[in-house]
């Protein structure tokens, strides 16, 4: 698997992450499994790295 979008026990009960950074997990996910790898991929690359 590259994501865990495409597990099938997706999403995880306990994901060790912080809050914070679970969040930011769940939210990339949920993309990627709402609009698919390539189109994630294309926001990602658009999207500045640091802020």
């Amino acid at each position: 698997l590259d994501f865990c979008a495409d597990c099938a026990d997706y999403p995880c009960a306990d994901t060790g992450l912080p809050p914070r950074l679970e969040q930011k997990w769940r939210a990339s996910n949920d993309h990627i499994r709402a609009a698919g790898r390539d189109a994630f991929l294309r926001a990602l690359a658009e999207t500045p790295r640091y802020l």
